[in-house]
This record gives structure tokens, C-alpha cells and sequence, in this order.
């Protein structure tokens, strides 16, 4: 099957693709890294925060965003396609993380209503 893929027309805020990617997903998780709750600045942490504070922490400070195809054999889990955020700028609180993981089909209707590009390699 697919060893590696990503969307290649990722939008500079993709907020709205996000949300339907959360309301699809089967897994999502929000992970944060040197904050004050999770100081460690080496290994990330799950995160009280939600999905709506975590993106407020993001999207605002050199926002990082990603649509990568993970294949079953390496995570141990589904096919699926992981959708993922985090900041690079320095906003006060820390580095956040947000990981959405989407079925294939479900992630495919995401793919066509926003018409975004697959590319594989």
C-alpha cells in the first residue's frame, strides 16, 4: 500500500479543516511541551487544553500545519491520515501540539469538499 503521503495545498488557516477533521476523527489528542504545567522541554505531554485553546495557541505564532499519511505497520494502529498543528513562535505559554486522526474514507470526503492535493512518495 502507501508508504508516505501528505497534502501538498494545506491553507494558511486551515481552521475549518481542522474542525471537520476533529468531528471525523476516531483518535485526537493535544500534547503541549515546556509550559508551565509540563515543563519538560524534551519529551511532549498530554495536554488539559482543548481543541479551541490549542488552536488559539497556535494559529497566532508561526502556526506549523500538516495532513500526513500514516500507514497501520508503523503505528501499530489504522490506515489513517494524521492531521496535525503546532506553534514555532515563542506565545508565552509553550510549545502545543494538536494530532487528528482520520479513517481514509472519512478523510477523503475532507479532501474533496476543501479540494485539497495528495501527493505520495
Amino acid at each position: 500500500m502507501k508508504k508516505n503521503g501528505r497534502i501538498i495545498n494545506m491553507p494558511k488557516s486551515p481552521l475549518k479543516i481542522f474542525k471537520d477533521a476533529l468531528a471525523a476523527s476516531y483518535n485526537n489528542h493535544i500534547d503541549e511541551l515546556g509550559t508551565k504545567e509540563n515543563p519538560n522541554c524534551i519529551s511532549r505531554s498530554s495536554s488539559k487544553l482543548t481543541f479551541n485553546d490549542a488552536w488559539n495557541l497556535i494559529e497566532p505564532y508561526k502556526p506549523h500545519f500538516v495532513c500526513m499519511w500514516r500507514e497501520d505497520s508503523y503505528f501499530g494502529d489504522y490506515d489513517h491520515w494524521e492531521f496535525g498543528a503546532c506553534n514555532i513562535a515563542e506565545n508565552g505559554y509553550g510549545s502545543v501540539f494538536i494530532f487528528i486522526n482520520v479513517k481514509p474514507e472519512d478523510a477523503e470526503k475532507i479532501f474533496e469538499k476543501y479540494k485539497l492535493k495528495k501527493e505520495y512518495y
